[in-house]
């Protein structure tokens, strides 16, 4: 199974217009395929360059438009609802954002470190739903939180368990034989319809090549492609519940969601948020 599927690249694709995408790939190779600019990059400190890629990348090449200009749709330094942190950038629609960028320097080599910051600040922004984070080099594009789903449960999901009415996934006979419900997010629910219309699959949502069900073994092979060697399927589920926590999500609710039967279960799978341990107020 592709990352994305045929129907929703050819859908996007056929919108697009070719001399648009010729022009804006020009001016990305102008911007940054210079050599000499590459390691003027690579060695300037990450603070230097922030607003220099927004306005490289965001706005010569992607088209968007930064803040102080009328009408704008990309700002730097994003505030927080909750605190008074700031993310580095903004993507915004109808002046609230959609999409949260964290931007590091070259010397951060794994952009897997930036994600519990990058989520932090996406879950403190009402109906956001896209986190983009960069070190200048390579660039991840996050859709929304998981679900937090264990492996056997995904391969187990049936067409008839997702509840588009009340936005739920139900599982069914999970672990410790227990049935519970998960938020299924609007993002999520379109992709799915997506990939329903390209893949037509029956009685179990995901279909193996020569199986009713897809596999474990399936599933952490694409984990391992497009995360890395390092990755298997239940760090997803690890990531989720961190980020849950990191957010502020009540652990009784992360537990309702996990399936644990019992709340110690929770609290030492997420273990314990270096940013909440600072914000605790000691009696004394």
């Amino acid at each position: 199974m592709a990352l994305f599927q045929h129907s929703v690249l050819n859908k996007y694709l056929q919108e697009l217009d070719k001399l648009q995408i010729e022009t804006a790939y020009n001016k990305f190779i102008s911007n940054f395929g210079n050599p000499e600019k590459q390691n003027n990059i690579r060695a300037a400190k990450e603070e230097q360059y922030q607003e220099g890629f927004l306005r490289e990348l965001f706005v010569e090449v992607l088209g968007y438009t930064i803040n102080p200009q009328p009408n704008y749709n990309l700002t730097t330094e994003y505030k927080n609802e909750k605190d008074a942190k700031k993310a580095d950038g903004a993507i915004l629609k109808e002046s609230k954002p959609i999409a949260i960028i964290e931007l590091k320097g070259t010397d951060t080599i794994d952009l897997g470190t930036v994600e519990i910051q990058a989520f932090n600040y996406k879950n403190n922004q009402s109906n956001c739903k896209y986190i983009i984070t960069s070190n200048f080099e390579k660039l991840r594009f996050y859709i929304d939180n998981s679900t937090g789903m264990r492996v056997s449960e995904v391969i187990d999901l049936k067409i008839e368990n997702i509840d588009s009415k009340r936005m739920l996934i139900h599982i069914i006979q999970a672990k410790g034989r227990k049935d519970r419900d998960v938020p299924l997010s609007p993002t999520i629910l379109e992709l799915l319809r997506d990939y329903f219309k390209e893949y037509r699959p029956k009685e179990y949502l995901f279909n193996g090549q020569f199986d009713l069900k897809y596999s474990s073994e399936s599933c952490n092979q694409i984990v391992k492609k497009y995360l890395g060697k390092d990755y298997h399927f239940h760090l997803l589920r690890h990531s989720c519940f961190t980020h849950l926590l990191e957010s502020g999500t009540d652990c009784r609710i992360i537990q309702k969601i996990a399936g644990h039967s019992n709340i110690k279960t929770t609290e030492g799978y997420t273990h314990v948020s270096t940013n909440l341990l600072k914000n605790i107020k000691l009696p004394i």
